[in-house]
């Protein structure tokens, strides 16, 4: 959405500017107080939706991840491992960046995090690491792929999709893999946040509705 925005953006600003100029030569034989009034309004009217959007715009993309409901499970469960998807963990990163409880929070083996984006998630296990209460925990970038099918105890977080998609709509499913679908048959999920956020209006890549739910989940063995 962005990268359209910066490439459209000059080629509406140059078009709406030309007609502009061509309504002023129009009317140029008006009052000058008329010409300036419909100048200025011409000029304003295109930042008229987007005064009225903001409000919503700001609220919309507000996340709702909860750093203490992760530091409740963490400390109650205990986990073999805290997992999350590629799209997700950035945002948890950057959350928990901005948490004075969460100190050292970095990608331990990337001195640059330009460098996870050629990271293999089955290979190399990329996380991201963190320290609470002087102990150390990694929240890894997890994948159908790479997904720990015989573990028993798993803390999974998850900014965009419920583990079975019913918040989402099918747009949506259409880029993120619930985890029901990439849990073994053996294991099973005990819900402990789901904050829907902007589902199910949320949509892929949106600038008016991203994807910003939160959802923790664990996994055990059934």
């Amino acid at each position: 959405g962005t990268r359209q925005c910066v490439y459209m953006a000059p080629i509406f600003w140059l078009f709406y500017g030309w007609l502009i100029g061509n309504i002023l030569i129009l009317v140029r034989g008006g009052k000058r107080v008329i010409r300036g009034f419909l100048s200025g309004a011409l000029v304003i009217l295109p930042v008229v939706p987007f005064l009225i959007s903001l409000p919503g715009l700001y609220e919309s993309r507000v996340g709702r991840f909860d750093p203490d409901l992760l530091i409740d499970a963490i400390t109650r469960y205990q986990p073999e491992k805290i997992l999350s998807p590629r799209d997700s963990i950035q945002g948890i990163q950057l959350t928990l960046m901005n948490d004075p409880r969460f100190e050292d929070v970095h990608w331990p083996g990337y001195p640059y995090e330009s460098d996870i984006l050629d990271a293999d998630p089955v290979r190399d296990q990329p996380g991201i690491s963190f320290l609470y209460d002087g102990r150390e925990y990694r929240v890894f970038l997890s994948c159908p792929e790479n997904f720990p099918q015989e573990a028993d105890n798993i803390l999974y977080l998850d900014l965009y999709m419920s583990y079975d998609g019913r918040y989402e709509n099918g747009q949506l499913r259409q880029f993120y893999t619930p985890l029901r679908n990439i849990i073994s048959k053996d294991q099973k999920i005990i819900p402990l946040a789901e904050n829907p956020g902007n589902a199910p209006k949320a949509i892929h890549q949106s600038i008016y509705w991203p994807p910003n739910s939160f959802y923790l989940y664990r996994v055990i063995k059934d």
